[in-house]
């Protein structure tokens, strides 16, 4: 990625969609998203924002109170919003690790079961 101001304004998007978590099926309107921005990249911000669309990486969700926008997870998506964070000296996150299941509680031991009250397993 580079240091176009364009892609830097789709990875300043693209990066407010993912830390809001602004995915699937939740949506906010395009307007929101084009005003959570530095100063410098407000002329850019339309033509990014257009050219996500564009691209498959923004999709749009038909509404009674408009056209809402959320962000399609993908590599060349999370390769935005890094530069961004990058350029921002943000915390770069690692979208695409999974983060697996949580881990399980040990099982209880038969006093804790006693001082609970639960009947053992036959």
């Amino acid at each position: 990625m580079s240091s176009d101001p364009v892609e830097l304004a789709k990875g300043c998007i693209l990066h407010n969609m993912y830390f809001h978590n602004i995915i699937g099926g939740k949506h906010t309107a395009r307007e929101r998203l084009l005003s959570q921005r530095p100063d410098e990249f407000a002329p850019h911000m339309s033509e990014a924002f257009d050219s996500l669309n564009a691209e498959g990486l923004i999709g749009r969700k038909p509404t009674r109170y408009g056209d809402q926008y959320y962000a399609i997870r993908c590599e060349k998506g999370y390769a935005y919003a890094n530069t961004y964070q990058r350029y921002a000296n943000l915390p770069v996150i690692d979208y695409v690790r999974p983060k697996g299941p949580s881990p399980m509680p040990p099982p209880l031991t038969l006093e804790q079961m006693k001082a609970l009250k639960i009947p053992k397993k036959r």
